[in-house]
C-alpha cells in the first residue's frame, strides 16, 4: 500500500502572522514611540522571526504539494495497470509464472522473462546480488508490481514480512492479532516460535505494552519478529519473508529457522 504525504500550514503559524502584522502596522502609523511600544516590538521579535521562517519554506511546501498531487494522480490511474492473477481454486500450485515481465510505475527497472513454479507446501529461496530485483519479485507476487507481459498466478492468502516491517501504534498483542480474534493457545505458540515470549516479559505490561510510533521502543530484530508473528497468526496459505534473518543475532536466527521456517505445522496449531 502506497503512502501519500499531505502538507499544510500549521495552526501555530497564525498567531505569529497576527503578531508580526500588528507590530509592523503600529510602527508604521505611530508618531510617538514609548517604552511600552518598544516592549511590544521586542515581544513580537520571536513571532516575526517565525513568520520569516515560514515564508522561507513556502517554495519547498509548494514543491511538496506538487509531488503529492502527482502521487494522487498515479493512484487514481492505478486501475490501468495489470497485476498477477490471484485466486484460490488452483490445485497444488502456490505461485506460477510463465515468461512474466514486471515494471514499476516509474523508472526503467524491469524484471524480464520470469518463469517459476512453487507448489503448495514447498520452501523456496530467492538469491541474488544486491539490487538484482529480489524484493521486486516478491512485490510482484504480492500484486504490488504491475505485470507488463506473460501470465502469472498466485493461489491463496499471503502473509508478508518486508525488510522494513510496519508496526502499529498499539499493544504488542494488537500488532499480532491485527484484527483477528484472540486464540490464546495459538497466540502464545506464535510468540514462542518467533522468540518473543522472553522479550514481552521485559516490558512493564508484557504483551499489553503500548508500542510507540513506528515501533520506536522496539529494536530492529523485535520489529521483524513482531511482523513475522503477525503474518503467522493470520494463518496464511503463502508466507513471503523478505530478508527475515538480517536483523537478528545468531541465537535468534537458529530459533526462527527451527521453529518457523522448518515447522510446517505451526499454522495448524489450534
Amino acid at each position: 500500500m502506497r503512502t501519500v504525504k499531505l502538507y499544510c500550514w500549521e495552526r501555530a503559524s497564525l498567531p505569529q502572522i497576527s503578531a508580526a502584522l500588528t507590530a509592523s502596522s503600529f510602527l508604521g502609523t505611530s508618531n510617538n514611540v514609548g517604552y511600552v511600544d518598544v516592549l511590544l516590538v521586542v515581544s513580537s521579535t520571536e513571532s516575526i522571526s517565525g513568520l520569516i521562517s515560514i515564508l522561507s519554506s513556502v517554495p519547498e511546501n509548494i514543491s511538496n504539494i506538487q509531488k503529492t498531487a502527482d502521487e494522487l494522480e498515479k493512484l487514481l490511474h492505478k486501475d490501468e495497470y495489470r497485476f498477477i492473477e490471484r485466486r484460490n481454486d488452483a490445485d497444488d500450485v502456490a505461485v506460477s509464472m510463465d515468461s512474466c515481465s514486471f515494471q514499476w510505475n516509474t523508472g526503467e527497472f524491469v524484471l524480464d522473462d520470469i518463469s517459476l513454479r512453487i507448489n503448495k507446501g514447498e520452501f523456496a529461496a530467492i538469491v541474488g546480488r544486491v539490487g538484482s530485483g529480489k524484493s521486486s519479485l516478491l512485490s510482484a507476487i504480492c500484486s504490488e508490481m504491475p505485470i507488463i507481459g506473460g501470465t502469472g498466478l498466485v493461489s491463496g492468502k499471503i502473509g508478508y514480512v518486508s525488510q522494513k516491517p510496519w508496526i502499529m501504534n498499539a499493544t504488542i498483542r494488537d500488532n499480532v492479532l491485527f484484527g483477528s480474534s484472540y486464540d490464546k493457545k495459538f497466540y502464545h505458540a506464535v510468540l514462542d516460535a518467533c522468540a518473543l515470549t522472553d522479550d514481552t516479559k521485559l516490558f512493564p505490561a508484557q504483551d499489553m505494552t503500548e508500542i510507540g510510533f513506528r515501533g520506536i521502543n522496539l529494536s530492529g530484530g523485535q520489529k521483524v519478529r513482531l511482523a513475522l508473528a503477525r503474518a503467522i497468526y493470520s494463518r496464511a496459505d503463502i508466507y513471503i519473508l523478505d530478508d527475515l534473518l538480517a536483523a537478528v543475532d545468531a541465537h535468534v536466527e537458529r530459533r526462527l529457522i527451527e521453529n518457523v521456517l522448518q515447522n510446517s505445522d505451526l499454522g495448524d496449531t489450534r
